[in-house]
């Protein structure tokens, strides 16, 4: 204990008080005596060594910084003894991945319950439906789900994005939580970034376990989901959607804790890059095969939905005759809706050549249509007829090519290929036609190294991105011949490779500027 500070004594008036009389109620400037600076500095040692005896380190996370020793005294208070526990990384993650499990969880098993207490015409117990619920639940986790006969692993990719944005929402929540909480987040960076991958391993041991649980306690004699594919599934699902949150809100933020600096948009995927240590020279062909996707997808788009308007009525009949009432009607509309990424996937393979199957000895592909007996599934409704396809409809394969364009366009405009000096012009020269065609023929063996390894590499990010597409697409949905439905990866994956970078090569290849340049160069030599 501190010996208390004995009183001041008041200060001396100023010399000329009498001349300046202080008004009524003006307060005295006082002088700290000589010995106050000391005392003070005695005080401070007393006040530490009283904090070190208590086990309260000054300067630690749990001492609250303030203006003098005083204030400090009265505003320190000892750590929780729960408190390095709340701010352990991988408790932080274990509970961020079974909130995720949970939430998403639950979104699927409300609709469901709601649907059997309405349903006037449902035969299925309680725990059925909740039964039913887990399946379509593990099914957006890729989950093979074994059915009488077959196995049912089409992975409905609508349905699959509810666990994605739990998942991103529990990487997002963990990194903002270390970042506020952790030690780490006010010293070195990589202090912070171990911490993050400690939490990235809780999110997926937390998700990983619980999934698998689902899975042993959701099974039935009739449907019986794979426990291995269940937790692998949910480790692709929570590692790459939660480990992608967390290094994007890794960088959003600074490490200096709660002033935190956010990392404009535009230079988050240069940022991540650099995180993932992406070559710099490579970096604008990935990006630029990227967007070549991306415009497949759209121009995949447009065909699928000129497919389902022209298809209506057969989508329409298909509805009709299933006759599910309100309630049912309700449910299996919102299933095809979660069912259109999939079907979108499908429409690139078909704009891209090899087309898909809807079980096994059929094709659709823009040279023909053979189909056999499909499934009651009104979607399936806006499929081209049987024997259509061939002739005119081969010029959708034109859309990956223009879409390899505009991704090269733009690759162009923003990264200018760095070509070596060709030595000068002609040495005659000669401004004729022959001359021109020269200075057309060199240019065009400057770029064409330089440009075709460009559109190789533009195709081949865009090949690899439908080719994974194609895979999560595709799938057993039954027994018999519905064990083979969807695009095959590797020939999705090559088409679309080989006509983008197609497109790519046809604009990469033009010769930039050169008959004004020329013409500006012959026209300064004459002078």
């Amino acid at each position: 204990m501190s010996t208390p500070r004995p009183p001041r004594p008041p200060a001396a008036p100023p010399a000329d008080d009498a001349t300046h009389p202080r008004a009524e109620g003006e307060p005295l400037d006082e002088v700290p005596p000589a010995e106050a600076p000391e005392q003070e500095g005695a005080e401070e040692d007393e006040l530490e060594e009283g904090l070190e005896r208590d086990g309260v380190v000054p300067g630690a996370p749990g001492r609250t910084a303030a203006a003098s020793p005083r204030a400090s005294a009265d505003l320190v208070v000892p750590a929780a003894p729960g408190g390095a526990l709340l701010r352990s990384p991988l408790l932080i993650g274990l509970l961020a991945g079974a909130q995720a499990v949970l939430g998403s969880l639950l979104c699927v098993v409300a609709p469901v319950m709601a649907v059997w207490l309405v349903a006037s015409r449902t035969g299925a117990t309680w725990d059925g439906a909740l039964r039913v619920a887990a399946d379509g639940w593990l099914l957006a986790h890729g989950t093979a789900l074994a059915v009488p006969g077959g196995s049912l692993a089409l992975w409905p990719l609508g349905l699959a994005l509810l666990p994605v944005a739990w998942c991103v929402s529990a990487g997002r929540r963990t990194a903002v939580a270390l970042e506020a909480t952790h030690p780490a987040s006010r010293s070195a960076r990589s202090g912070l970034d171990g911490a993050l991958v400690v939490a990235l391993a809780g999110v997926v041991a937390s998700y990983v376990v619980l999934t698998t649980a689902v899975a042993l306690v959701a099974g039935s004699p009739v449907v019986r989901p794979g426990p291995g594919s269940a937790a692998l599934g949910a480790l692709v699902v929570a590692g790459a959607s939660a480990g992608a949150a967390m290094a994007a809100a890794r960088l959003r933020l600074s490490a200096a804790g709660p002033r935190r600096r956010a990392v404009p948009a535009p230079r988050l995927l240069p940022a991540l890059a650099d995180l993932l240590r992406v070559p710099l020279r490579a970096r604008p062909v990935a990006a630029a095969g990227g967007r070549a996707l991306a415009w497949c997808l759209v121009g995949a788009g447009a065909c699928l939905v000129v497919s389902l308007v022209a298809g209506a009525p057969q989508v329409l009949d298909l509805h009709r005759a299933l006759d599910a009432g309100v309630v049912g009607g309700a449910v299996l509309v919102l299933g095809q809706l979660l069912l259109l990424p999939t079907a979108l996937v499908w429409a690139l393979s078909w704009t891209a050549g090899p087309g898909f199957a809807v079980g096994a000895g059929t094709s659709v592909t823009p040279g023909g249509t053979d189909l056999g007996l499909l499934p009651a599934l009104p979607l399936l409704g806006g499929l081209p007829q049987q024997g259509t396809g061939g002739g005119w409809l081969w010029v959708v394969v034109v859309l990956p090519v223009a879409a390899g364009a505009v991704a090269a366009a733009r690759l162009r405009l923003l990264a200018p290929l760095a070509l070596p000096d060709d030595g000068g012009g002609d040495g005659d020269g000669s401004r004729d036609d022959a001359g021109a065609a020269r200075r057309l023929r060199r240019e065009l063996a400057r770029r064409a190294v330089p440009a075709l390894l460009r559109a190789a590499g533009t195709g081949a990010v865009a090949g690899a991105g439908a080719a994974l597409l194609a895979v999560v697409s595709s799938g057993p949905v039954g027994p018999g011949a519905l064990e083979r439905v969807g695009p095959a990866a590797w020939e999705t994956g090559g088409a679309v490779a080989l006509l983008v970078a197609l497109g790519a090569a046809a604009v990469l290849l033009v010769p930039a500027g050169v008959g004004p340049r020329r013409a500006g160069s012959a026209r300064s030599g004459e002078g």
